[in-house]
């Protein structure tokens, strides 16, 4: 005990302190104007600006107390706490029982900050109870007979009403609700989940959404954390009316089962290996559109399970995949990759510099009914920088691919006419690259730096190597640009290879300011030495001269930036690809803009030109709001608005208020035009749960 004068009669027992008063029991701590502590019966009597500093990290504050059994028990005049998250309560008196309960009379619960102007008025929203518990021990706060007030207004009266205290991080009960309407599928709905943690490792969430248009959908959400790893799982399911068919002939297939299931897992196996899978699969192509309340799906769900492992600079890999095909219009057949074996090593550079690396590969796909094909592949390769002592890098690279395929064709031509024929047939394509740069690079007194960097490549390998025979299933969308212009093959997977000669050029230019300012500049072009009519066909790589490829990048603040990448015909100039991105702002305002003008460039491609557009505001430091939209600019049916929307949200220390209106223009058999409205009502502590 420390106090300002202490008085000790020794015959009763008696301890009286005055004066900044301190007085501590284990982790406990008492302050206190004047204290009375009698020896013989455990009983602390204080009075005038009490604060109990909890173990727990709670300060009570009262007027008047009396405590025996180690300060664990007694009653309290007027007491108000400061839990460990800031939120409070106040009631008119409390009894303490076991040191770890409190029993409140007449109180009030708020997280809410009380206005420093009108520190009178009542908080945004408070919790008033004829009687309050908080257990500690249990780490729970009950109220019985209360009522939830919005301004001094009561709103909502229950009986009882209970949850986590704030040193809770997890606790079963009602998260936040929400609610909204549709302008088609569902409706008005309405969303109450439930989580229940079931242990310290695993926990579930009941997502039950009520509707006005179709039955309820049911929705849940299963993690468990292991000691290699960890597991969620998720998923849905409605009985709901689905229609089919195509545009022309519709027709409605009634009260069936729909739903969705996704998940993912991964669980180390030692050091150096680890296991996993991924799962994405819904009942029907349009459930996820029509019903979107889940994650966006894209055109196809993928589904996967692997082991890998990782030692050193090796790499090695089993996997398996199945494929879902969400695309309306889409009829064909989706693959199964079983297995797929892979493996990438690295050797220690040697006393050149140069470095030994190699690939091998085992792919099994069958189309279902359709065409199957395995494949085996194997690559060695070695690359040797060269740095000139007048500042210039070579690189030379040598590489020899190998590839055997058995291939099953349903057809007796592929999408070129040409001739397929089953059994066994493969490849061996040697390549030879060497790539050239010269960095050039001024110093400016107070304006930054400048660097040019010229660049060039030649690439050579044998021509033809593609046979009909091999089918195209890893290669069909290709793309050529400034992110390719100098790669040994610039065709994505495997079944098909660039191969010929060709030779790539190029210049990088930029000045730089400081560390956030500044303008860079590409421009690159490649020339195949060698035509492969075919190939050119089926992928879109030009015989001869290709596009200029090029960006530009320009950033003259920290708060904008300014990006454009660019395809040129090369005969005519005329821009054949555009993609502009401009964004730009600070914490209280930002902004994107986004522009894609993209011709069709093969039969594996196709043309793109849309606009879309996003902005954000912070207005004060509770208020913030959102816009954004996206537009497809073809003059073709599938033109216009794709979607757009606006959102608004107040967010304070005890409450959020989350709404937003989304308007979606997309049109398939089961899916039409829809507008959303939104709205989330999170009091915080009030049942939220923190992971």
């Amino acid at each position: 005990m420390r106090a300002g004068q202490i008085n000790h009669d020794e015959e009763l027992g008696i301890i009286v302190a005055t004066g900044g008063v301190e007085i501590a029991q284990g982790e406990r701590f008492l302050l206190a104007d004047t204290l009375s502590y009698n020896q013989k019966t455990d009983t602390v009597t204080a009075s005038g600006n009490i604060k109990i500093l909890e173990p727990s990290g709670e300060v009570i504050f009262a007027e008047y107390l009396e405590l025996h059994d180690q300060m664990r028990d007694g009653a309290i005049r007027e007491i108000r706490i400061l839990m460990d998250d800031n939120a409070r309560i106040a009631a008119n008196g409390a009894r303490r029982v076991g040191g770890t309960v409190s029993i409140m009379s007449k109180g009030v619960y708020s997280p809410c900050d009380v206005c420093k102007d009108t520190p009178d008025e009542a908080p945004l929203w408070q919790v008033k109870a004829d009687r309050i518990i908080h257990d500690q021990e249990a780490k729970t706060v009950e109220y019985h007979d209360a009522t939830l007030e919005f301004f001094g207004v009561p709103v909502v009266y229950t009986p009882y009403l209970t949850h986590p205290d704030p040193s809770v991080r997890r606790k079963s009960g009602f998260l936040a609700p929400s609610f909204g309407t549709t302008s088609s599928a569902v409706g008005t709905f309405v969303r109450t989940p439930y989580f229940w943690a079931l242990s310290d490792d695993k926990d579930i969430t009941f997502d039950p959404i009520i509707t006005t248009d179709t039955s309820p959908i049911i929705a849940a959400e299963y993690r468990q954390a292991f000691d290699n790893g960890e597991m969620e799982l998720s998923g849905s399911v409605v009985v709901a009316d689905r229609k089919a068919g195509d545009e022309n002939d519709t027709y409605t297939k009634e009260d069936r089962v729909r739903g969705h299931i996704f998940g993912t897992g991964r669980f180390d196996i030692d050091d150096t290996y680890r296991w996993g899978f991924d799962i994405e699969r819904t009942f029907d192509k349009t459930y996820l559109s029509k019903f979107n309340f889940f994650e966006n799906p894209g055109n196809s769900l993928t589904s996967s399970a692997f082991i890998e492992g990782f030692r050193q600079r090796n790499y090695m890999a089993a996997s398996v995949y199945d494929f879902q095909d969400l695309r309306d219009d889409s009829t064909a057949p989706t693959p199964v990759i079983f297995p797929n074996l892979e493996y990438t090593g690295f050797g220690e550079a040697d006393r050149y510099g140069g470095r030994w690396d190699a690939t091998a590969g085992f792919r099994g796909l069958s189309e279902r009914d359709e065409s199957d094909n395995i494949r085996l592949s194997f690559d060695i390769g070695y690359s040797l920088p060269i740095a000139s002592s007048l500042g210039y890098i070579t690189t030379l690279s040598a590489k020899l691919n190998s590839d055997l395929y058995f291939v099953d064709h349903s057809t007796s031509t592929n999408s070129l006419g040409q001739t397929e024929e089953d059994g066994v047939t493969g490849r061996l394509v040697p390549q030879l690259a060497a790539e050239w740069q010269y960095p050039f690079y001024r110093p400016l007194e107070d304006l930054g730096h400048q660097m040019i960097e010229p660049v060039a490549g030649v690439f050579i390998a044998p021509n033809g190597g593609n046979s009909s025979n091999i089918n195209n299933d890893d290669s069909t969308v290709v793309e050529e640009d400034d992110t390719n212009l100098f790669s040994m093959d610039r065709i994505a997977g495997r079944d098909r290879m660039e191969t010929g000669s060709r030779v790539a050029y190029g210049v990088k230019a930029g000045h730089y300011f400081n560390a956030t300012d500044h303008v860079e500049f590409f421009l690159g072009q490649s020339y195949r030495l060698t035509d492969n009519n075919a190939l050119e066909a089926e992928t879109g790589l030009q015989n001869g001269a290709s596009d200029y490829f090029g960006w530009i990048n320009i950033s003259p603040h920290k708060y904008a930036q300014l990006n454009y990448r660019f395809a040129m015909d090369e005969s005519d100039f005329n821009t054949t690809r555009n993609e502009v991105s401009l964004s730009g702002g600070t914490d209280a305002f930002g902004f994107t803009l986004t522009y894609t003008d993209i011709e069709k460039a093969s039969a594996s491609s196709s043309e793109i030109q849309e606009i879309q557009a996003s902005a954000r505001a912070k207005f004060d430091d509770e208020w913030s709001g959102r816009l954004f939209g996206k537009r497809n600019l073809q003059d073709n049916t599938d033109g216009g608005s794709i979607n757009s929307g606006f959102g608004i949200k107040y967010e304070d220390e005890c409450f959020i208020f989350d709404s937003s209106f989304t308007r979606s223009f997309v049109h398939q058999t089961d899916v039409n035009a829809n507008d959303t409205l939104f709205f989330r009502l999170t009091f915080k502590t009030l049942g939220e749960v923190t992971i």
